[in-house]
């Protein structure tokens, strides 16, 4: 991303009390065009974020998703995360998160791509979704 990236985190917490932190291009992607800010990234996540993290405070990432998300998806593992963690699906281009965001109470963490993909941590290892 250049010189806009920089390591921009911020934080919430949950009225009950569940504290997370989001950092956008976790990677710091060098792909990313010039003109690609935290903001826009934040932005391109939509309402992503809130619907992992609204919920019951014993809930993980997962379940709030099938809680929060009303319109029908699937978890799979056809997807990988690579190391970088890059989306990786067969056939298709590697594709940088947009935010990682991590629930500092258990250390449960979750991508968000583009095109409303998603990845969360599941047992130690990842699961993915799209969420249209």
């Amino acid at each position: 991303m250049g010189d806009t990236h920089t390591g921009l985190y911020f934080s919430a917490t949950t009225p009950n009390g569940m504290a997370f932190q989001a950092q956008p291009d976790p990677t710091g992607y060098d792909g990313f065009k010039d003109d690609v800010t935290e903001g826009s990234l934040i932005e391109a996540c939509g309402l992503i974020p809130t619907l992992m993290i609204d919920g019951d405070g014993a809930n993980t990432f997962r379940q709030n998703i099938d809680m929060n998300y009303k319109f029908g998806h699937e978890w799979g593992t056809t997807a990988i995360i690579n190391g970088d963690l890059m989306y990786q699906y067969p056939e298709d281009e590697p594709l940088p998160p947009l935010m990682l965001i991590e629930n500092l109470q258990t250390g449960e963490q979750g991508l968000i791509y583009s095109h409303g993909l998603v990845a969360v941590t599941d047992g130690g290892s990842w699961i993915t979704t799209k969420l249209d």
